[in-house]
This record gives C-alpha cells, sequence and structure tokens, in this order.
C-alpha cells in the first residue's frame, strides 16, 4: 500500500516491492500527450533528491534526459547524421569502434543513466581485455562526440563523457636512426621490384597513402628529368575499392623538390612501366589512374602485400624493427640532424603544426640545440 507524500515532494511513494518511487508530469509532447516522468530509489530520500534535481532542471530550462533513448540507438542516429561530413575511412572507423567495442558494453543502458562511473568502468574493462591505450581513448572520443550530439538535440543536458579522462598512451619514440641506416634501407631493396616506391618514401617522407596515390601527372620535368612532384592526394581502400582522396589536411598539399637520387627511381619505375606496357595491352590490363606504383596488372598497390613485401626484404638484410611509416620518420629525423630548420621539415612532412613536427622529433633536438650554443659562442666569444 502506498505511503503518504511528504510536503513539497511531489508524488513520492513506496511500491509494494519496497522500491520507492516519484512521478512528475514534463507537460506535453507535439501531439498534445502529456508526458510523465518516473524516478526510482532504494530510500525516500534517494527519490526526493532526483526529484528535486528533475523539477529544477525544467524550471530552469534545461533539456530533461530522455528515458526511452538507449546507447546503441543514440550512435545509431549520430553516425547517419554524421556520415556526410565525414571521410569515408573515418565513418568506417567510427562504425567499426561502435561496433566492437562501445556497443557490446554500452549498447543497451539507456542514455539517461550513463555517467562517469559506468564509463570508467568500461574503458577499465577494455583495457583488461587487453586492447591498447591508444584504442581505448578513440572509442571514448566516439562515444563523447555522439553524447555531444545527443546534448544539441536535447536529449540530455550534459556530456558526462567529458567528466572522464582517456587512459595516457605512452607515445612511440621512433626507432634510433643514422645515415648509415638509411644507406642499409635503399641498399637492400636495390634492384628489387618496390626500390622505387621505398626510395621516394624515405627520400622525400611521404605517407605510404601519398606515395601510394602518386601519379604521373603529379610530376614535373625539365626535359626528361623529373625535378619536382607535387601531393595532391593518397590511396585508400574504403568498401572494397580503391579511391584517391584528398589528403587530411590543407597543408599536406604541398610541392616537393626531387633529390637526384629519387629522380632515379622514378626514371626507373618509368622504364618498368614501359616495359610492362605490351603486357597489359595484351591481357587488357591498364593503369587507369595514372599510378607511378602498381600491381603487375597495372592496378593500385595494396598496402598490406606492399607492407608483407617490404618485411620480408628488410628480414633478409638482416634490418630488424623497422617499420614502412618509420621511413618517414627517418627522413624526418636526417633533415633536423643537419640543422634544417623544423618549419622548412613540417612543410616537407605536410604536418598540419609545427608541434607536431617538435613533439614527434624531440629526441632529434638537443643534437641540434648544440650546434646552437656551438654558433652562439662563435657569435659572441670568437677565439675562447
Amino acid at each position: 500500500m502506498a505511503t503518504k507524500r511528504g510536503n513539497e515532494e511531489g508524488s513520492i511513494y513506496q511500491r509494494q516491492d519496497g522500491l520507492w518511487a516519484a512521478s512528475v508530469s514534463l507537460g506535453f509532447d507535439g501531439k498534445g500527450k502529456r508526458v510523465r516522468r518516473t524516478l526510482y530509489g532504494k530510500t525516500r530520500k534517494e527519490v526526493a533528491t532526483k526529484l528535486v534535481e528533475l523539477q529544477k532542471a525544467k524550471s530552469d530550462g534545461l533539456p530533461v534526459a530522455r528515458r526511452d533513448i538507449t546507447i546503441e540507438t543514440l550512435l545509431t542516429e549520430y553516425l547517419a547524421v554524421s556520415k556526410p561530413q565525414l571521410r569515408p575511412k573515418t565513418y568506417l572507423s567510427y562504425a567499426l569502434l561502435s561496433r566492437v567495442y562501445v556497443l557490446p558494453k554500452l549498447g543497451k543502458l539507456r542514455l539517461a543513466e550513463l555517467d562517469a562511473r559506468k564509463i570508467e568502468s568500461w574503458m577499465r574493462g577494455l583495457l583488461a581485455d587487453e586492447l591498447s591505450a591508444h584504442t581505448v581513448g578513440l572509442s571514448r572520443a566516439l562515444l563523447r562526440r555522439a553524447v555531444d550530439q545527443a546534448v544539441r538535440w536535447d536529449w540530455v543536458p550534459r556530456n558526462v563523457v567529458d567528466l572522464t579522462s582517456p587512459p595516457r598512451v605512452e607515445r612511440r619514440v621512433p626507432p634510433a636512426q643514422s645515415v648509415e641506416q638509411a644507406q642499409a634501407i635503399l641498399t637492400a631493396f636495390e634492384g628489387t621490384r618496390f626500390g622505387p616506391l621505398i626510395t621516394v618514401v624515405l627520400g622525400l617522407g611521404l605517407r605510404i597513402g601519398e606515395a601510394l596515390g602518386l601519379r604521373w601527372e603529379d610530376i614535373e620535368y625539365e626535359g626528361e628529368r623529373p625535378v619536382r612532384l607535387s601531393v595532391r592526394v593518397q590511396l585508400q581502400y574504403v568498401n572494397n575499392t580503391f579511391q584517391l582522396t584528398p589528403p587530411k589536411s590543407a597543408r599536406a598539399v604541398r610541392c616537393l623538390y626531387l633529390p637526384s637520387f629519387v629522380a632515379d627511381a622514378l626514371l626507373s619505375q618509368k622504364q618498368t612501366q614501359a616495359e610492362l606496357a605490351p603486357k597489359w595491352e595484351e591481357t587488357g590490363c591498364e593503369n587507369k589512374l595514372g599510378l607511378v606504383f602498381t600491381n603487375w596488372e597495372g592496378g593500385p598497390l595494396e598496402y598490406q602485400n606492399v607492407r608483407r613485401q617490404c618485411m620480408l626484404t628488410l628480414g633478409r638484410a638482416g634490418i630488424e624493427g623497422v617499420r614502412l611509416h618509420d621511413l618517414r620518420h627517418l627522413c624526418a629525423s636526417l633533415l633536423l640532424a643537419r640543422n634544417i630548420h623544423p618549419r622548412i621539415v613540417m612543410e616537407i612532412l605536410g604536418h598540419s603544426q609545427i608541434s607536431l613536427t617538435m613533439n614527434t622529433y624531440s629526441h632529434v633536438l638537443p643534437g641540434v640545440a648544440t650546434v646552437a650554443a656551438t654558433a652562439m659562442e662563435e657569435l659572441l666569444r670568437p677565439g675562447k
């Protein structure tokens, strides 16, 4: 039997199972139907507190969290409205994070019941399953974006994900690199199928996707010799098809002058394609995209195949612990070690901010600082 409610408490009552509850009217929906909210708690005080908070939010004009929305519904809606604004690869990444890491644990949870404690418990669980801190952080970031959208839709009054912190990610320091290592890598690939590709990546510091998306139309010549190339697209594999897409930032679009050994590598690659052209014609194949680096049939190269073959080549040469992306780091490290200004290195790499260049290659800069100190000594205390 329900007990009498206290003064100013609204309709608080105790159910037959012992649980306390409160019912409050939130007005009317767009169809003129009264909207009521029921709150529950183990004690009268707990329910009374929830009721006061709800009534205050209502009187202050703040949105009152909808009880019918689950995290699964939210993420479905968020991905649907965000898809037109997202790059295809980014959308697929968000969808994967949602399906694999967020929904299995949080999907059935009501949005109104999401709090910092539940979010932190979820992240601890992912880390306990040996998921990397980086991936856990990306999953949290997706949830945060989705709840931000829920705030804009007046589904919840605030974003509780902001009350949590992502797990700390130990930044990977690029391995020790030297001129001797760069020369050993170039020697290992000399005369191999991917020799020109590796030379271009190492010599210019390109991202792998930028190198695989390089087209002959992006290369400028003086006479018959290549002298410059423009980085304007990158190759991505999206929805089971290869696509040439613009770089992530405007600064990633750049024009680079070619060292002589890179120009030689491009000429070698051009000769290789010229030798393959008759075979392509006989078999009905062609280089439709005009790519510099292709498979044997003239189509785009698949990154995983390139990585696998290159790792085998490096292994046979006794070069361990080097990833393809480390060739870009190696290029930057060598330039900084030769006192090339970080701003110039930033432009070559296509970084969006110089802070990214400085933070990534801070392990190289102490040597540059020593040179600067010596220069200042020579300027102000000559002969000392």
